[in-house]
């Protein structure tokens, strides 16, 4: 948003909030649907269903794709916000305090579940998001360049393209490419790999996806202005023309 680069890629819930504080950005692509955000519990503590959460002390990241999904769940299982000790922490933070007895829960995205479960083996429970929350790994970019430079955009999305096709025929050497950029160990890559699905996208479920978050984070902040259209920032031209099946979403 600083224009100190042409290109990013997060998980589509700070896209959403860039969006909501007026930032002119557009997705080009969507990579991967993904299920990394996760809650991890204590059984010891009393919690071996979703019911169980209220009255414990749970910490979760705001803004992110996982405070998200804790939104979603409190509101399927209807458990009020008040009915937990809510406590705002990164990830890494989480994991430290999880081992140590100081918070009961905690949501977050891989691999910070997967090293809380590693400290706590024998008293962990992990509650998947299942049908409540599917994110995307989104690519993005300001309007302004996209405007001015299609081209290059197109280049952009045949090297994503490319990448897809390399992990569906490479799988294995693509988890260690991937592995040794994450500075993630092999073997824990390996167990959250199947987790992700890498396709090259931009469909009518990601448009939905947005637009939920958006009622949530307008929610969040007391927003009365009225929402964006987020259809108005997808940017399906340069996909469109390289893989034309790959677009579900009319514009």
């Amino acid at each position: 948003m600083a224009k100190h680069a042409h290109l990013q890629t997060v998980a589509e819930t700070p896209v959403v909030h860039a969006i909501l504080q007026g930032n002119d950005i557009v997705t080009v692509a969507t990579v991967a649907r993904h299920i990394e955000a996760k809650l991890i519990a204590r059984p010891s503590r009393g919690i071996r269903s979703p019911a169980d959460i209220r009255a414990k002390r749970v910490a979760t990241l705001p803004g992110t794709n996982s405070d998200y999904f804790m939104y979603r769940f409190f509101d399927h299982y209807g458990i009020p916000l008040g009915d937990v000790k809510i406590a705002n922490m990164s990830p890494p933070d989480m994991v430290v305090a999880y081992a140590r007895g100081e918070i009961d829960a905690y949501f977050a995205w891989e691999p910070h579940i997967y090293y809380g479960k590693k400290q706590v083996p024998d008293d962990s429970v992990v509650f998947y998001p299942g049908q409540l929350y599917q994110g995307r790994t989104t690519v993005n970019m300001n309007r302004d360049y996209v405007r001015q430079n299609p081209e290059i955009v197109r280049k952009v999305i045949r090297a994503l393209l490319a990448a897809e096709d390399f992990v569906r025929w490479h799988p294995e050497e693509a988890l260690e490419v991937a592995s040794k950029r994450l500075k993630m160990e092999p073997s824990v890559y390996k167990e959250l790999w199947p987790e992700q699905v890498m396709k090259v996208e931009l469909d009518e479920g990601f448009l939905r996806l947005l637009e939920g978050v958006g009622r949530w984070a307008a929610e969040k902040s007391g927003r009365t202005e009225p929402m964006p259209d987020f259809r108005d920032r997808i940017y399906t031209e340069a996909l469109v023309k390289e893989r034309p099946w790959a677009v579900e979403i009319e514009k």
